[in-house]
C-alpha cells in the first residue's frame, strides 16, 4: 500500500507539469468565404480530369501523414489524463494497472506507424 500512494504522489507531481509545461497555441480566425473563393474550381462539363495513380497515391499519402500529424498533437494529452485516471484507479483495481501497458502500446503504434506501414510495404514489393 505504501508504494501505491508513493506512485500516486509521484505521478501528481510529475503529470501536471507536463500540461502546464505544453505552449499555448492561438487559432487564427479564418474567413470561409474568403478560403472557397481561393481554391481552384474545375469545371467538369467537358468530363473528369485524368489523373494519374502517382497523383492518388500522393494524395492518399498526404490525408494519411495529415491524420498522423493531428494524432501526434493529440495523443500525448489523451494519454496524459488515462495515464493519470489508471494510476488513481490502480490502487483499487488491478485491471486499471492492464490498461498502462496498452496505453504504453497504442502510444508507440502512433509514434512508429510510418515506420510500420514502410515496413508493411516494403515487405509486400
Amino acid at each position: 500500500m505504501r508504494k501505491n500512494i508513493v506512485l500516486l504522489v509521484v505521478l501528481m507531481l510529475l503529470f501536471p507539469t507536463r500540461v502546464c509545461a505544453a505552449p499555448v497555441v492561438h487559432a487564427e480566425v479564418v474567413n470561409l468565404a474568403d478560403a472557397a473563393a481561393e481554391t481552384a474550381t474545375v469545371n467538369v462539363d467537358s468530363g473528369l480530369p485524368a489523373v494519374s495513380q502517382d497523383q492518388i497515391t500522393g494524395k492518399a499519402n498526404d490525408m494519411a501523414m495529415s491524420i498522423h500529424r493531428l494524432a501526434m498533437k493529440v495523443s500525448p494529452q489523451i494519454a496524459i489524463i488515462v495515464l493519470s485516471g489508471c494510476a488513481l484507479l490502480g490502487i483499487f483495481l488491478k485491471e486499471a494497472r492492464k490498461m498502462i501497458v496498452f496505453l504504453m502500446i497504442g502510444l508507440a503504434l502512433i509514434y512508429w506507424a510510418p515506420m510500420i506501414i514502410s515496413l508493411w510495404t516494403s515487405f509486400l514489393q
